[in-house]
């Protein structure tokens, strides 16, 4: 026996006159047609559900972290490759990101746009700045880092913070020459060494 396959779905028909009906069925919802491969379906719930499988999922192939644009997805990998296109015209360090370079340039000009009203402070950036004005709200935490936003409530915390940004590691060990950008790293390191008994003879000392 003949049968009369349906080009938009799986049902098939036994004569000319059933299948030219069915397809008649297709071109009246044509409204549920597919933008992507012109497939027409009965409803939208089942429009909706085709539609998903031609969603892309713009997904990093080094962290797996996922993405609503191929822009964000190619500015992101600049995190994993190193590079930094954005170059500071002054003295020559690179930025991932436009707007990283922007809040740079304005630590040359002395540009701080962003004022705080409750202690005077004044920022560069509007992220660190907002950062600033929540600790106001919470009374605590009151020293910013101005390269990333965080807070601390005291000093000493944010000078040690920063040393991670600028790369500055003033606490070497004298046993083995490693050099760490916190006290506490050293001690750490002087202690759970398994290489070099003379760091950890040296941290008791």
């Amino acid at each position: 026996e003949e049968s009369y396959s349906c080009d938009y779905c799986t049902e098939s028909c036994t004569s000319k006159t059933d299948h030219e009906i069915h397809l008649k069925i297709f071109q009246t919802v044509s409204k549920f047609s597919c933008e992507f491969c012109l497939k027409v379906f009965l409803s939208e719930e089942k429009l909706k559900k085709h539609k998903a499988s031609h969603t892309k999922v713009l997904k990093c192939d080094v962290c797996s972290k996922v993405f609503k644009t191929a822009q964000n997805l190619y500015r992101h990998l600049r995190v994993h490759t190193g590079e930094k296109p954005y170059l500071c015209s002054h003295c020559g360090q690179g930025f991932i990101q436009l707007t990283q370079l922007q809040i740079h340039l304005r630590g040359h000009s002395g540009e701080r746009p962003y004022h705080c009203g409750h202690c005077l402070k004044t920022f560069a950036s509007k992220f660190i700045y907002k950062q600033h004005l929540y600790t106001h709200a919470i009374g605590q935490k009151q020293y910013i880092c101005d390269v990333c936003g965080q807070s601390f409530n005291r000093q000493s915390n944010c000078r040690r913070h920063i040393q991670l940004h600028n790369d500055s590691k003033p606490y070497k060990c004298n046993d083995c020459g490693k050099a760490y950008s916190t006290k506490h790293a050293l001690k750490m390191h002087k202690h759970h060494s398994p290489s070099a008994t003379s760091c950890q003879n040296y941290g008791e000392t």
